[in-house]
């Protein structure tokens, strides 16, 4: 649904829907997976021009995802337009901690996560938050300082009332997909603020 409401807005998404584990082989695949994230972009601009999808493309993500949206878009920045990031992980160990992982199970220290605040300093492309406000497995806090540490000069957080981690569409309605197609026309440079003062000063 959510794919196919921005599809119909006139939107090219890579959408990032991350299962940590493999439920045929009950193994992780986060690091199978990142080491292919150049192959599957690929694929994604070759089904483009199949398709003629001639559009600017967007990376997004929700929660464990956002990780491998800021790999793609620090590693490969000129194939993107821009970031949507949704319940996005700031700190990697704390997250798992919410989720219910016991630190001494995990065996790996902060740096040697996911990095995710490193890698958000080197991206310039406009990004925008998407957060709700009773965010439990990432506080409200950790995304801000997540958006403080980006590096783009355009950058937009939304703070959901109501929602958690994981409802923030269902607690926007409607305005959830308002809000990401204004910032994709602004970024775009459709129908702006600007151009219609400029048409407005032509007439």
């Amino acid at each position: 649904m959510f794919a196919e409401t921005l599809i119909q807005n006139g939107i090219n998404i890579f959408m990032i829907t991350v299962n940590p584990y493999n439920p045929k082989k009950g193994q992780p695949t986060i690091t199978a997976l990142m080491s292919s994230l150049s192959k599957i972009l690929e694929k994604i601009k070759e089904c483009m021009a199949d398709n003629k999808l001639t559009g600017k493309l967007f990376v997004n993500a929700k929660s464990i995802g956002s990780a491998f949206a800021l790999e793609l878009a620090s590693n490969f920045p000129d194939e993107f337009k821009g970031v949507i990031l949704e319940s996005s992980v700031c700190d990697t160990i704390p997250f798992l901690e919410a989720a219910g992982v016991e630190k001494d199970n995990l065996g790996f220290s902060e740096d040697e996560g996911f990095n995710n605040l490193k890698k958000i300093e080197k991206i310039k492309l406009p990004t925008m938050f998407l957060h709700g406000s009773r965010d439990t497995l990432v506080a409200p806090a950790l995304a801000e300082k997540l958006q403080a540490s980006s590096g783009a000069r355009t950058k937009q957080f939304h703070l959901v009332p109501g929602a958690d981690h994981w409802s923030v569409a269902e607690a926007a309605g409607d305005l959830y997909y308002q809000t990401i197609k204004i910032f994709v026309d602004s970024v775009c440079g459709i129908n702006t603020w600007r151009q219609r003062r400029r048409k407005f000063r032509k007439s």
